[in-house]
């Protein structure tokens, strides 16, 4: 039931994210947009809050899965969300309503991170017996058709 409940939020929270830029993208909003301007810092902490929330919710709902890379492991919900948050970003430089800032993508970054670490925390609490680590499995490091002998 928590799954489906966090499917549906994400869903939501999406919804209203995209509607979001699209008014930015259009220029409008301008209400909504002048409240973060009176808190300091406002726009770069609502870029953290925003894209947080949007990763917290995306690995929460892909129970933290993660793609290696190599010797890297990286949330896939992360990473989802990273993508399309770089495009966006750099799409504002086709917009004469919009501004494209680096400290922007760089507040988008800090909160894809931080929400990536809360839904790992999140979903360890919510099953203890949860790991995500890769099982060990031994390997048979003998010569093909070499037999073992136990000793008594």
């Amino acid at each position: 039931m928590i799954k489906v409940l966090t499917w549906i939020a994400l869903g939501v929270f999406v919804a209203f994210l995209v509607t979001l830029i699209c008014l930015a993208d259009a220029g409008r909003g301008g209400r909504l947009f002048l409240l973060a301007a009176h808190v300091p810092a406002g726009d770069k902490l609502g870029h953290l809050f925003l894209f947080g929330i949007l990763a917290l919710l995306t690995n929460a709902a892909l129970g933290g899965s993660r793609m290696q890379f190599g010797s890297v492991s990286i949330l896939k919900g992360s990473l989802f969300v990273l993508i399309p948050t770089v495009l966006e970003e750099f799409s504002q430089l086709c917009f004469r309503s919009r501004t494209f800032d680096l400290l922007d993508l760089l507040a988008d970054g800090i909160g894809i991170f931080l929400g990536g670490w809360m839904a790992m925390l999140l979903l360890r609490r919510l099953s203890p017996c949860w790991a995500h680590r890769p099982q060990t499995v031994p390997v048979d490091t003998r010569a093909p058709g070499v037999r073992l002998v136990q000793e008594d």
